[in-house]
């Protein structure tokens, strides 16, 4: 029987949800198709590097649109993920998420492609992605395209379980002013300001600069979190045709913020740990040119680069690194195949200072990888589609990488698709893997994880000869579009067999003492000797119920069984929420006002602990996000909106090491947005 604290908050959010809408549904006569069928035949890029048809993609993908970012009320690019079937977003604290697809989440999540503009923002350090330095003026992103399973075969190593392809707009289509500033209980202050002119007849361009601050969050016993944080970014972007067969666009960033977190350290006398408040600075910046060109409607080319700049001044993390990359791609029709290949070189320099906490052995390392991928889309019927592909990549760990995939897909007409799909893709190590030292904790004799009966420190090194993860994927999809309900459907069933999983391995044994200042160590290591595999189901809905009236839903299940090593590792993979669901409302109510609702429900999970043999638990939830704009005039709006409502504060996800448990509190912000030419 369900509790009554959620039977009642089942029952505020049905309410509302109807209470909304109620008798404002029109005849089923009048349904938008045109919008579905739009949606439904969107041109998406990331699951063959070339403009398809979504209808056409052989792949779980889900794309979220403009409208979509602006009518949600999230003011992050990880809170904007909440969307997607299969993305499980969690926040941490006020600056810290763990994003993850399909399965091993964590703050160092590390099987998760993300792109921005087709610029990787993935850190070598852990092979994952820092969400609080990722940022973009939201009113300039055209689409993201959310890939959940392998990538690899076009986008390389990390793209393991999924691909996130962030896209802005060019910039002809962003002309004009606009300013946004805002305010509210934890958004305790923002604003955005965007220009865009034209140059000349085939030349746009645009500017914008942004900056917030956020209040900080709570611990379960209500003390404040000590986690506040503000940030500023500035960027541009410019585009010009050159002639009819050429198009360059140069675009980049540069931002800073100050962040604010409450860190523990371990030390050998009881408590065996201490507190410290720390304050540290992100900074960087990135600069990428493109140009691509089309020889005839049959064949193109594009080369790419950019060159990425980030540094982190934590206590217990310090580093530079600097990216660059050179791509370049080329596709041409030969009867009825369509042929895509590329080559690519990336260079990473990372620049180290350790810690009592952390450090690199080497701290300066310098590292390349060479790639190449060739992809044939084979059309055996006009409604039957065999894509054949592979990526080769050389890095400097494991050399040699091949991650192919073969993909089918069946369009029985055009609002019916299906598709089939087996790849292979490798995560290969990271500088911690390889190179890393890590204090983990302190061990006293009476420590029920002391099992050799004299105190010790935990150190956890870096192997040299870790190799990289392997996933062999299989997928199986459905899409349809009826247009006589104004509903689309889209469907996934995967199974996923992993191997060279982490592991932690204690072959190094205890490093006894060797004088009276000295404690004893347990020197352990990262190696490969987890295995396991997970399955599940992704599935999402969008209702067009009358003109003014859509629903979205989404929902998704996922089973993870590791074979541990041995009962010492458990601890080394999270366990997935099992079951996600979400609801959207969007509500044109009238020509001013629009109304959206957002309720989304994540089951319990558990993360790693890297100083305990145990799993970290933490429940499931769920929660309201209401959000209420009026447009006065047709270029201003004024939103109110009120973020996690069913609850005063709620933990969604606990870091595996040093940060407390933090709750994600109900906020409420108003915000005021005004567009010119």
């Amino acid at each position: 029987m369900l509790k009554n604290g959620l039977n009642f908050r089942l029952v505020v959010t049905i309410t509302l949800f109807l209470a909304c809408q109620l008798g404002h549904a029109e005849s089923i006569e009048h349904l938008a198709e045109l919008e579905l069928e739009q949606l439904f035949d969107m041109e998406v890029t990331s699951v063959s590097k070339r403009p398809l048809s979504l209808a056409k993609s052989a792949a779980a993908i889900f794309v979220i649109t403009a409208d979509d970012i602006s009518r949600s009320g999230e003011t992050t690019l990880a809170g904007v993920l909440k969307m997607a079937p299969g993305i499980h977003v969690a926040q941490i604290d006020a600056n810290k998420w763990s994003v993850s697809s399909r399965g091993f989440s964590g703050k160092f999540a590390n099987k998760l492609l993300v792109l921005i503009d087709g610029r990787s923002v993935y850190t070598p350090s852990f092979s994952g992605v820092y969400w609080e330095v990722q940022d973009s003026l939201l009113q300039d992103i055209e689409r993201i395209e959310v890939i959940r399973g392998p990538g690899a075969s076009l986008w390389g190593a990390n793209a393991v379980n999924g691909v996130i392809n962030i896209i802005t707009k060019h910039s002809a289509d962003t002309l004009g002013g606009l300013l946004e500033a805002g305010a509210g209980t934890h958004e305790k202050a923002f604003v955005n300001g965007r220009y865009g002119t034209r140059i000349s007849a085939d030349t746009t361009a645009r500017v914008y600069a942004k900056g917030f601050k956020r209040g900080e969050y709570e611990y379960p016993d209500g003390e404040d979190a000590g986690d506040n944080w503000h940030k500023v970014q500035t960027g541009f972007r410019l585009d010009s045709y050159v002639g009819k067969q050429d198009q360059l666009t140069l675009q980049g960033d540069i931002y800073k913020g100050l962040l604010n977190q409450s860190v523990y350290v371990t030390i050998d006398q009881p408590p065996y740990r201490y507190d410290t408040e720390d304050k540290f600075q992100v900074s960087g910046w990135n600069l990428l040119g493109r140009w691509q060109h089309t020889n005839a409607d049959t064949s193109s080319w594009k080369l790419q680069w950019y060159w990425d700049h980030t540094l982190r001044d934590e206590h217990v993390w310090q580093e530079k690194q600097d990216t660059l990359d050179i791509d370049f791609n080329y596709s041409f029709t030969f009867f009825n195949h369509e042929i895509l290949w590329g080559l690519g070189y990336r260079f990473i320099s990372d620049k180290t200072n350790g810690t009592e906490k952390f450090n690199y052995t080497p701290q300066d390392t310098n590292n390349g990888l060479w790639s190449g991928f060739i992809q044939d889309s084979v059309h055996l019927q006009d409604n039957l589609i065999l894509t054949i592909g592979s990526k080769f990549e050389k890095n400097e760990y494991t050399d040699d990488e091949i991650q192919p995939s073969i993909r089918l897909l069946w369009q029985t007409d055009l609002h019916q698709s299906y598709w089939a799909a087996i790849s292979r893709a490798v995560r290969t190590p990271s500088l911690v893997e390889v190179n890393g030292g890590y204090t983990g904790g302190f061990f006293p004799v009476d420590s029920p994880e002391n099992h050799v009966g004299v105190p010790f420190y935990a150190r956890l090194y870096g192997n040299p000869d870790y190799q990289s993860e392997v996933v062999i994927a299989y997928e199986m999809g459905y899409r349809e579009l009826f247009t006589d309900y104004g509903i689309s459907v889209d469907a996934v069933v995967f199974y996923n067999d992993y191997d060279k999983l982490r592991y932690i391995d204690d072959v190094l044994g205890i490093k006894m003492p060797t004088s009276q200042d000295y404690i004893p160590e347990l020197k352990i290591m990262f190696t490969n000797k987890n295995q396991g595999y997970n399955y599940g189901f992704e599935t999402s809905l969008a209702w067009q119920i009358s003109n003014d009236w859509q629903w979205h839903a989404a929902y998704a299940y996922i089973q993870q069984k590791i074979d541990y090593f041995e009962p010492f590792n458990r601890q080394m993979i999270p366990t997935p929420p099992e079951h996600m669901v979400s609801l959207r409302s969007q509500h044109q109510m009238g020509d001013k006002l629009e109304l959206d609702l957002w309720w989304y429900w994540v089951d319990e999970a558990n993360n790693t602990s890297f100083n305990s043999r145990d799993y970290v638990n933490f429940d499931g939830y769920s929660n309201l996000d209401v959000v209420l704009s009026w447009k006065p005039r047709p270029n201003t709006t004024i939103r109110l909106t009120g973020k996690n409502l069913l609850h005063k504060a709620v933990t969604t996800y606990i870091h595996e090491d040093f940060i407390y448990e933090t709750q994600v509190p109900r906020s409420v912000y108003l915000s005021f947005t005004q567009t010119f030419n």
